[in-house]
């Protein structure tokens, strides 16, 4: 009686003590994805990439340690539950890919791509560089101005899909430049770009400064896109 009593009141304490360990790593964790520090490196998509691949290979092992003694039906919902972690996983790198240090060297190299097609005067291939919707309002005319072709510049920033830095243009003249991206299809599309700056004098009144200053919006990401354009094709089949 006293052994079964010192059992239940050992597992009572390793339940107490494994709760507050949890407790207290979940505050930590939870504090430090909202600090500056961890939203500057996007800890939170690197935690949710971390904890679906953790889940999954949990989920394979259990499945291949147990397989054999396991009825059918908790067999049909572990192989369910890797099935949905296997899709979540693949969502969360996708849609965190952009915020990552891989895609956001991606970002530096699209905006810097468009940067020199606009030095060399290769408009065609700039306007390609933007994103659908913006491609509908801004075409090559538009990006062919002598005043905002560059010559050399320095985009060493990137904040929310935003690549900034600062460049010169032919007339010598330097600038800030933010080129805003959208991520579209596995790659980047320009959506806004800045070259120069919009202040205010000591009287308040806004004094603007800029040699090109776009910004439209809002392309929809994948897989949205697919299905509007889906819906798109149905509605005219179903009018026609």
């Amino acid at each position: 009686m006293e052994a079964h009593t010192g059992n239940k009141r050992t597992n009572l304490a390793i339940i107490v003590i494994t709760s507050v360990i949890l407790l207290i790593t979940s505050v930590i964790a939870v504090v430090f994805l909202a600090s500056p520090f961890g939203q500057k490196i996007h800890a939170s998509e690197w935690w949710l990439i971390v904890w679906s691949a953790f889940l999954l290979g949990l989920y394979i092992i259990l499945i291949v340690r147990n397989w054999q003694r396991w009825g059918k039906a908790r067999k049909i919902m572990m192989i369910s539950m890797t099935i949905l972690t296997v899709f979540a996983l693949g969502g969360t790198a996708y849609t965190s890919w952009p915020n990552l240090p891989w895609g956001q060297a991606k970002a530096f190299q699209t905006a810097n791509r468009f940067m020199a097609n606009l030095r060399d005067a290769n408009y065609t291939v700039a306007a390609a560089e933007l994103s659908p919707v913006t491609q509908n309002y801004i075409g090559v005319e538009d990006l062919d101005s002598p005043e905002a072709r560059p010559v050399s510049w320095n985009l060493s920033k990137i904040d929310n899909s935003v690549v900034s830095g600062t460049a010169t243009f032919s007339d010598g003249v330097e600038l800030p430049v933010e080129i805003r991206l959208t991520w579209l299809k596995n790659r980047w599309r320009i959506s806004g770009v800045t070259f120069g700056e919009w202040t205010k004098d000591v009287n308040g009144e806004i004094q603007i400064n800029v040699r090109m200053d776009f910004l439209f919006c809002c392309d929809l990401p994948w897989p949205i896109d697919i299905f509007s354009n889906l819906i798109e094709k149905l509605i005219a089949m179903i009018v026609h």
